[in-house]
Formats: structure tokens, sequence, C-alpha cells
């Protein structure tokens, strides 16, 4: 059964920041409290739909609760990606979910269509997460929370070339701000020159400088 401080059994997550999404999707599969073994990851690309129904709706594993995840669920943007059947098969599980089972449809990477039958219900059904984009301010902040998480500063003329060099994209931001962590360490400060001699250059952005 699912545990009590769960809000829902079937999750939507989507938005324009696929590394907060992954985040609370994260954080969503730790609140269900079971083993990894019962955390399965489907990509809809690579797998049938009703497959992934089919295990949704059998019980997990020697545990109470299990998690299943599909991925870029692009039916969510165009419903001519599945058929009558598959559609049908999907309507009838969200009316009436496993209640040991917990599914997440991780559309970070899909333009959801408000307009589509299967997204309405969804969104009917599901507890929604919607992720928007990060501010220009909300990004410096972030990056100095994950610096500072590492005992790191960041002097304000080197987040803004931080920035003049690295995709807003947060996934990006997240493997050069990994790099700095590991070049400077504990107690150190970021300075212009280690962006310049650590930071990886996006080439768009390279190009557009030249």
């Amino acid at each position: 059964m699912l545990l009590d401080d769960m809000k829902s059994n079937v999750y939507l997550f989507y938005g324009d920041e696929p590394l907060i999404i992954k985040n609370k999707i994260n954080y969503t599969i730790k609140d269900v409290k079971t083993s990894e073994h019962n955390v399965t990851t489907y990509d809809f690309e690579e797998t049938k739909l009703l497959d992934i129904i089919q295990d949704a709706s059998t019980p997990p594993f020697l545990a109470d609760n299990k998690v299943i995840i599909i991925k870029n669920p692009l039916f969510l943007q165009n419903e001519d990606l599945i058929n009558e059947q598959e559609k049908e098969g999907l309507k009838r599980y969200l009316s009436n979910p496993n209640e040991s089972t917990v599914l997440i449809f991780d559309a970070s990477n899909v333009k959801v269509s408000k307009s589509l039958s299967i997204v309405k219900l969804l969104m009917n059904k599901a507890e929604v997460s919607h992720t928007e984009a990060l501010t220009d301010v909300e990004k410096g902040g972030w990056l100095r929370r994950q610096l500072q998480a590492n005992g790191i500063t960041i002097r304000d003329d080197a987040l803004k070339l931080f920035f003049n060099i690295v995709s807003q994209d947060l996934v990006s931001a997240q493997n050069e701000i990994n790099k700095i962590i590991n070049y400077i360490g504990s107690g150190g400060v970021v300075t212009s020159q280690v962006i310049r001699d650590v930071v990886t250059k996006e080439l768009d952005k390279d190009v557009y400088s030249l």
C-alpha cells in the first residue's frame, strides 16, 4: 500500500530545467522508501507502453512499494505515437492505479500539450510539478549555493563570466561547477582567472565571441 506521506500514486514532472526536475524526481523516489531493486526506469522510445503499464500493474518483489519511471513520454506531445490499445490501457491505469506502484512520468525533454486527452486525464489524476526556467538572478543564487555547500565563494565578476562562457542549461553548468570544486577545494575563492583556467567555453559562444 502507498506510504502515508506520499501525495499520489502517479506523478508528472515537466518544464524547462531538466536538472531541477531530476532532483524533484529523486526526492519523490526517496519518499517511497523502497529498495533500489524496486525502482525501474523505462524509456518510451525503447519499451512498449503496454509493457510498462503491465509492470506498473504488478505487485513489487519482496517490498511494499515500487517505482516505475517513464522517460521521454513523447505521447504527451503527440498522441499519434501510441495506438488506441495503448491509449485505452493507459487511461484505464490512470483511472485506477496500482496502490503499491508510484508511477512517474519524466517529461523533462517533452513539450507537453495540454490539449491532448491523455494529458488532460493525467493532469487530473496525477500530482503535477511544472518547473519554469530560472531567471538570471535565480541562476546566480543557485551557482553560489552549489559552491557554498563545498565551502567555496565566488566573486561577482567571476559569476558573470561563468554564465558568459557556459550554457544557461543547468546540466552543463553543473558539470563545470564540479570541475571548479575539484580544482579549487574547500575554502577557496573563485576568481575570473579560475573561470578562464577551468571552465570549458562552449563552441557556440566561442564562435559568437569571434
